[in-house]
């Protein structure tokens, strides 16, 4: 396993950029293998700032763990190699009915 350096300065992560939507399309898409009825709402946070991915799924709180764990090594490598902070929250599905 080879340790990765930090990047040389974190970037500003907002959604008025091009890459950080790719990113985000991309980490989204790992959770929809696993999580095929997952549903998404994404939106800038600011403690710390980044993008804030909210995972809502059926299972919510008990599934919590294992949705960060299914991003984790991707996010990890987004900050590490682009300077980017992309966040998964997971939550529980609102019922509509």
């Amino acid at each position: 396993m080879t340790k990765k350096k930090w990047p040389a300065r974190i970037k500003r992560t907002t959604l008025n950029n091009k890459r950080v939507w790719e990113l985000v399309a991309e980490v989204e898409e790992i959770l929809k293998a696993r999580y095929p009825d997952a549903e998404f709402e994404v939106y800038e946070g600011e403690d710390p700032q980044g993008v804030y991915i909210e995972v809502y799924t059926s299972k919510g709180d008990d599934d919590a763990l294992e949705v960060i764990r299914t991003v984790s090594e991707r996010t990890t490598d987004i900050l590490l190699d682009e300077g980017y902070f992309i966040n998964a929250v997971p939550l529980r599905r609102r019922n509509t009915g």
